[in-house]
């Protein structure tokens, strides 16, 4: 017997950041087109909209624990808008620029006016080009930190702290305790 399954959108209200990085096509290569920047749960602004998303549609397929419902998103929303304050707080006198491995805090840097840099180019390593001009612009901006992922390579970010001698931060924007996530994020930026 066949599962039927409901597939929801759990991404209306968010303003999507068009995927430019991973989805720029070469001569050779196909054109994606629509694509969309997916990281939309590093930023509190969009996790306020996912949970009310996932609430409404908790309440439409289970009527009966719709306040049960409710009062949890009552507790998170005050959770995550404690975080976004938090983030603030902790963005006041901060680096405006950062570089990254994996561009994953596209919303993150949108939402508290900051510079992303990415050393990943188009979804695979870097050029000595891009490199180079990594490098640059991180002088530039005057960078002090460099994020990377667990998941990727190190090696080209370690490579490009030593250089411009940056402070090298590892995060897990996949982390299950999401809130202290971002707030290690924000306490990185943080200029000491």
């Amino acid at each position: 017997m066949p599962l039927k399954c409901r597939f929801l959108t759990l991404l209306k209200g968010i303003n999507l950041i068009e995927d430019k990085q991973n989805h720029e096509a070469s001569e050779n290569e196909d054109h994606h087109h629509g694509g969309i920047e997916p990281h939309v749960w590093n930023s509190p602004a969009n996790v306020l909209i996912l949970a009310n998303n996932i609430y409404k549609a908790l309440c439409k397929l289970d009527k009966k624990n719709s306040d049960y419902y409710a009062k949890r998103l009552q507790n998170l929303n005050q959770e995550i808008r404690s975080t976004d304050e938090e983030i603030k707080e902790l963005l006041k006198n901060s680096q405006k620029a950062f570089i990254i491995y994996h561009p994953a805090l596209s919303y993150f840097a949108r939402d508290y006016g900051l510079k992303q840099l990415s050393i990943e180019e188009k979804g695979k390593e870097p050029t000595p080009a891009h490199l180079k001009n990594i490098i640059q612009e991180c002088e530039k901006e005057k960078i002090q930190t460099i994020f990377v992922q667990k998941e990727f390579d190190g090696r080209n970010a370690e490579l490009i702290a030593t250089e411009t001698r940056t402070k090298l931060v590892h995060i897990n924007p996949l982390s299950y305790n999401w809130k202290k996530e971002m707030i290690n994020i924000a306490k990185a930026l943080k200029n000491e």
